[in-house]
């Protein structure tokens, strides 16, 4: 279960590289590069893989201070 962040990571990268769109000269909606398009909507869905990694794979005790590292010798 811990490796689904990486397993998510990974497959955002892989999608991330699309050199098979670039040759592609449609427009969406009549203005819109369709590789523009492409990004936008990995960013959206990248934002959303985050949202979802934080909120069910950050460990509980990450924002919890260490007081040994406050400070010199006492």
């Amino acid at each position: 279960m811990k490796y689904v962040p990486w397993i998510v990571i990974m497959l955002l990268i892989l999608a991330h590289q699309d050199y098979w769109q670039w040759s592609r000269d449609e427009m969406l909606f009549g203005f819109l590069p369709y590789p523009l398009a492409y990004h936008m909507a990995l960013s959206v869905v990248t934002a959303g893989a985050w949202i979802i990694v934080v909120q069910f794979f950050w460990p509980d005790d990450a924002d919890v201070a260490d007081d040994s590292s406050e400070g010199g010798a006492q």
